[in-house]
């Protein structure tokens, strides 16, 4: 489970740039999967890990 949370945002990145082939607009869901990915990853574990705290920024 919490690989397919990790790998989620770059898949629908992935998906969403090959789609529109809008960069901007794929980068933006990149960010919004990213927000995500941390609240889903803090509601169930109750910590946010250090990979992702690198990533995220």
């Amino acid at each position: 489970m919490k690989q397919i949370i990790e790998y989620l945002p770059i898949i629908i990145f992935t998906i969403t740039y090959f789609y529109t082939r809008d960069i901007f607009f794929a980068t933006l869901i990149l960010l919004i999967g990213l927000f995500i990915q941390v609240c889903l990853e803090y509601l169930l574990e109750k910590k946010v890990s250090k990979k992702t705290k690198i990533i995220f920024g």
